[in-house]
């Protein structure tokens, strides 16, 4: 039985972003792991959390203050 080490989180941005200042495509199973890995993490913070419209009360501060 053979045992595949996925590279870590860390290793996966880095991948990506060597990719990017070189103007290369990032490879198709970085980007999916990434994302799966963000969409993990969306999960669990609406779990937590619950939905978070942050844009609202931002975008209310920022004209607030005039910006």
């Amino acid at each position: 039985m053979e045992t595949t080490i996925l590279p870590t989180a860390e290793e996966d941005v880095q991948i990506a972003t060597d990719a990017f200042l070189v103007r290369r495509p990032i490879p198709a199973d970085v980007a999916q792991r990434i994302e799966e890995r963000a969409s993990a993490l969306r999960d669990q913070i609406f779990l937590k959390h619950g939905h978070l419209n942050i844009a609202v009360s931002s975008v209310r501060e920022s004209r607030e203050a005039g910006h």
